[in-house]
This record gives C-alpha cells, sequence and structure tokens, in this order.
C-alpha cells in the first residue's frame, strides 16, 4: 500500500493517492498516476514560463 501525496502550490491542490498492491486494480492506478503527473509537471511549467515572461 503507498501513498502519494502530491501538492501543486498554484492551484492549491492537495491530494493523496492510494495505490493497494495487493488488489489486481493497481495497473491502471499507476498509469493514472502516471499521467496525472505528467499533467502536474506540465501544468506547473506552463505557470512558470508564463511567470518568468512577465516578469
Amino acid at each position: 500500500r503507498w501513498e502519494l501525496p502530491f501538492t501543486i502550490e498554484s492551484l492549491n491542490i492537495h491530494e493523496t493517492i492510494v495505490i493497494d498492491l495487493s488488489t489486481d486494480d493497481w495497473k491502471p492506478m499507476v498509469m493514472l498516476v502516471r499521467i496525472t503527473t505528467l499533467i502536474g509537471y506540465c501544468i506547473c511549467l506552463i505557470v512558470i514560463t508564463r511567470n518568468l515572461v512577465k516578469g
């Protein structure tokens, strides 16, 4: 059982993803976590880039 807390400060998002490896449903969860993480990184990059451009 893994608990993965992640925070996106600029959007005020505080989530905890729980992955229980004892079930058979964990593979789609891992994919979901990877996709969510990628999206989160993209959002962060966009926000940082916009702030740099404005600054």
